[in-house]
C-alpha cells in the first residue's frame, strides 16, 4: 500500500496497517482499499461457512464429494497447501467418519477420533499435518476429544493418481506400506544402516527395476527429490559436516573410513573388500563411467556454491579405502539417501 499524498510505501504488518487513519510519514488521510487488507480468516471459519452454506454436516457424505471439493477449491488462496491436504482427507472420507462422532457417546468419541487419526497417518507421511487436519475438522464439528500425537517412521508405497492432484504434484496414497529401517551409531550420530526406499510422491527409482532386486540398494533420488521428501520424525538429511564427523571418528579409531563403511560383498571392479565395522553397510549403487568401478553415492543437504554442480555428494568407491567428501553434483544426478540424527 502507498500513501496517495507522499507516495511512501507503507510496509507494515496488516494488523498494524489496519489501525492507521493517516499516513505516519506525511500525516495525510489514508484512503484504504479493502482488497489490500485481507481479513483474518481461519481455516476453521472457512470450513464452518462451507457447512453452513450447504445446510448441514451432510456435505461430508460420500455422495456429496463433488460439492465439497468445489467448495474447498473456493477457499482463500492463502490456505492453498492446507486446502490440498484437506482434499486428500476428503477423498478418504475422514470427515464423514468424524461426523459420526457428533452423535456418539463421549467414550466412543475418543475412540473414533483416534481411529480417524490412525487412518490419516497411514495415508499421509507427515504426522503433524495429519494432526492439523483432524483438529480442523473437529473444530468445525465441535467435537470434544483429544488428538493423540502419532509418530510416523515411514511413508507409503502404492499411489492412486487423480488428475487434479497430478497436475499439482500431489498424489493420493492407496496401499499402506511401512518399512522398518536398521540403524547404527557412529560417534555421536545415529544413521540409517540401509538406503531409503520410500517412493515419496512418485519419486525415487529402483536401481534394477524391481523391489526384490533392490532389497539392499534402496531407491535412488535426484537432489530435488531428496530435499522434497519428508524425513521420518526426528531424522534429517545429513550435511557434509555430518559425514566429515563420521569419517573423522572412524579415522580416530585407526580405520580407513571407506573400508569400514563398505558392505562385505557386492562390490565389483577389483574392489577392496569392505569390513562393515559399524553396520553402515554401504552397497554399490552406481558405476563410474570412466573407470568402470562400482561406487556408492549419498546426498547431503549442503550446497557447494558452484553454479553447474551446486550440491555436495559423498562417494565411496570400489578401488579406494577412503571416503570422498568433495564430490559435487547437479540436481539431476541420482544418489542414495541415508538419514541421520543426534544421539539423545
Amino acid at each position: 500500500m502507498k500513501c496517495s499524498s507522499c507516495k511512501q510505501k507503507l510496509n507494515f504488518p496488516e494488523e498494524v496497517l489496519a489501525k492507521f487513519t493517516s499516513c505516519p510519514f506525511c500525516g495525510a488521510a489514508l484512503q484504504k482499499d479493502d482488497s489490500e487488507i485481507k481479513k483474518s480468516v481461519t481455516i476453521e471459519d472457512e470450513l464452518a461457512k462451507i457447512v453452513s452454506d450447504f445446510g448441514g454436516l451432510e456435505i461430508f457424505a460420500e455422495e456429496n464429494y463433488t460439492r465439497l471439493t468445489k467448495a474447498l477449491m473456493g477457499v482463500d488462496a492463502a490456505f492453498e497447501p492446507f486446502k490440498d491436504w484437506l482434499l486428500i482427507a476428503n477423498l478418504k472420507h475422514i470427515p464423514q467418519k468424524l461426523y459420526a462422532v457428533v452423535e456418539a457417546p463421549q467414550s466412543r468419541k475418543q475412540e473414533i477420533v483416534n481411529e480417524c487419526l490412525n487412518t490419516l497417518v497411514s495415508l499421509i507421511f507427515d504426522a503433524k499435518t495429519c494432526e492439523k487436519i483432524i483438529l480442523c475438522w473437529m473444530e468445525v464439528l465441535k467435537i470434544n476429544a483429544v488428538v493423540e500425537k502419532k509418530t510416523v517412521i515411514e511413508p507409503i508405497m502404492g499411489i492412486y493418481k487423480h488428475s487434479y492432484f497430478e497436475k499439482r504434484g500431489l498424489h493420493i496414497y492407496e496401499k499402506p506400506k511401512v518399512y522398518e529401517y536398521k540403524t547404527c551409531q557412529i560417534g555421536d550420530k545415529i544413521w540409517f544402516a540401509e538406503n531409503f526406499k520410500h517412493a515419496g510422491q512418485g519419486h525415487g527409482l529402483w536401481l534394477e527395476g524391481t523391489m526384490a532386486a533392490n532389497k539392499n540398494y534402496g531407491r535412488l533420488y535426484t537432489n530435488f527429490e531428496a530435499r522434497f521428501l519428508q524425513a521420518p520424525g526426528g531424522w534429517r538429511l545429513p550435511t557434509i559436516e555430518d559425514f566429515e564427523d563420521m569419517v573423522a571418528y572412524i579415522k580416530s579409531l585407526r580405520y580407513d573410513a571407506g573400508t569400514a563403511l563398505k558392505s562385505k560383498n557386492q562390490w565389483y571392479g577389483n574392489a577392496d573388500p569392505g569390513l562393515d565395522l559399524f553396520g553402515f553397510c554401504a552397497y554399490p549403487t552406481a558405476r563410474n563411467s570412466e573407470t568402470g568401478k562400482s561406487e556408492a553415492w549419498f546426498w547431503t543437504a549442503s550446497e557447494t556454491g558452484n553454479k553447474d554442480y551446486p550440491y555436495y555428494c559423498v562417494c565411496i568407491s570400489a578401488d579406494s579405502n577412503d571416503v570422498d567428501l568433495q564430490r559435487k553434483a547437479n540436481g539431476e544426478h541420482y544418489a542414495s539417501i541415508r538419514y541421520v540424527k543426534d544421539v539423545e
